[in-house]
């Protein structure tokens, strides 16, 4: 199996969050690449390293990623009440795709920064991802 399920897993993550109905009243868009003079808040899907642990005939991907919230505001509320809802949709998710099946998904580390401006604040979610080929 070749690594090319990376673009259809980052595209599903994309679609379940799009769809939650109370992920998107707080955000104005969801993105899967950077993009400039984003209205804010918005959300980014990025896709940071693809570990290969295939063994025997099973192909096998470890996936980090990371979910990033963008805010034009000092206030860490809006932030932590909109990363615990990306949170819950995306821990309860079990899915597809179509060459492989999503084994486990897990957030980790979690953490907030300032621009050098002080005017946005990002929290980024990493997530750690476990995806096998179906067989």
């Amino acid at each position: 199996m070749t690594i090319n399920f990376i673009e259809n897993f980052q595209t599903r993550i994309y679609q379940l969050l799009v769809t939650d109905h109370s992920i998107r009243e707080d955000v104005d868009r969801i993105y899967l690449s950077t993009t400039q003079d984003s209205k804010y808040p918005f959300i980014l899907i990025n896709m940071i390293k693809i570990n290969d642990c295939s063994k025997f005939n099973q192909a096998i991907y470890e996936v980090e990623f990371e979910v990033c919230i963008f805010i034009k505001d000092k206030s860490t509320k809006f932030l932590i009440n909109l990363a615990d809802k990306v949170i819950a949709r995306l821990q309860h998710s079990n899915f597809i795709l179509e060459r492989c099946i999503l084994a486990g998904i897990k957030a980790g580390k979690i953490t907030i920064e300032r621009s050098q401006d002080l005017v946005t604040t990002k929290l980024s979610i990493s997530y750690n991802s476990l995806l096998k080929e179906k067989i």
